[in-house]
């Protein structure tokens, strides 16, 4: 083992004493392991801040170094919850701004983690609030996303702006607010909202997030966006509104939910006819859910169903239920999951 790892392994153990002794030998403080870290970096990951003043304060470490991939002493404090270290980082100047080869700052970097303590260490900078990946994803839109909701009332108290939208092709207008509700993150969702979130706003496919919701099976999430007045009519690029990515996806509940909040038959047909671009309506999925409990049904000898829950809605509804039972399935479509990010 070289003086080098022997001098970023004690800083790994947390061993200030032996640091001290490899560097007083001649040991460059700034050496840098197999993933370009310095002991600085690995002190900081680790939580050390008796090793971290040693390389900092008593051997002047360059605080920004950048490992292969650009992250900091700072980032990987951050990442590991090591708030105490990352105060200490900040305090010395290290960068706020510096971005991971992704585009992550330690503010997104800490969001996604759900480090609160950390967050806040970095917004007392005044900066970061509204950082972006180079997906033109924000750190408020990775807490909501991963239901970090402590994080996502620290950032938009500092100014983080509810409705950001990213940048990346398959991304592209996707909102704080509608990352939190494909994930079922209804206290998020709930922040959003009182914080002015756009309830309807659409995304470049022109799904809104009561619609993601529907599509993934959320329904508290959806019961909260229609009760604040989400759309149920609304319909993407591809004509589909949200009864019928609900149907389409086999979210029985969800149909169900919609159809409540409509208050009569007249009012229904709109939330019920929306036809996508395969010409396949809420009701034919809804009856090839039915003809497949069905048949599952028949082969272990239980009790079939006879109608679906959308087929209780209305007479008109119920005879255009009855006509599309014996159609083919129409075929599947994909849940809505949004890449990872």
């Amino acid at each position: 083992m070289s003086y080098d790892a022997n001098l970023i392994d004690a800083a790994r153990r947390g061993d200030a004493r032996g640091m001290r002794a490899y560097l007083s030998s001649g040991t460059y403080v700034n050496a840098r392991d197999e993933r370009g870290e310095t002991c600085a970096h690995v002190a900081s990951a680790n939580g050390s801040l008796e090793c971290l003043y040693v390389a900092l304060d008593e051997y002047q470490g360059n605080i920004n170094a950048e490992a292969h991939d650009l992250s900091t002493p700072l980032m990987l404090a951050v990442m590991n919850g090591r708030a105490e270290c990352a105060r200490t980082l900040v305090r010395r100047g290290a960068e706020t701004e510096k971005r991971t080869k992704t585009g992550e700052t330690a503010m997104t970097i800490a969001s996604e983690r759900g480090y609160e303590e950390c967050v806040r260490v970095l917004l007392d900078t005044g900066r970061g609030a509204n950082d972006a990946n180079y997906l033109g994803v924000s750190a408020a839109m990775v807490a909501a996303r991963n239901g970090h909701l402590g994080c996502l009332r620290a950032l938009l108290d500092r100014g983080a702006n509810a409705n950001a939208m990213a940048t990346a092709r398959d991304l592209r207008g996707v909102t704080a607010i509608m990352l939190a509700a494909a994930n079922g993150h209804l206290g998020c969702v709930r922040e959003l909202l009182d914080r002015a979130a756009f309830l309807n706003a659409a995304s470049a496919e022109g799904s809104t997030a009561a619609m993601i919701a529907a599509m993934n099976g959320r329904v508290e999430c959806l019961r909260l966006l229609l009760d604040r007045g989400a759309d149920a009519n609304a319909k993407n690029i591809n004509g589909a509104n949200a009864s019928l990515l609900a149907a389409e996806n086999g979210h029985v509940e969800c149909v169900q939910l919609i159809l409540d909040r409509v208050a009569n038959a007249n009012a229904r047909r709109p939330v019920l006819s929306a036809v996508d671009s395969r010409e396949q309506s809420a009701l034919m999925f809804q009856a090839a859910n039915v003809a497949k409990i069905n048949a599952r049904a028949n082969a272990s000898s239980e009790t079939p169903v006879v109608v679906s829950t959308l087929a209780l809605a209305s007479a008109d509804v119920r005879a255009n239920a009855n006509a599309n039972a014996n159609a083919p399935a129409p075929a599947p479509a994909p849940t809505f999951v949004f890449p990872t990010i």
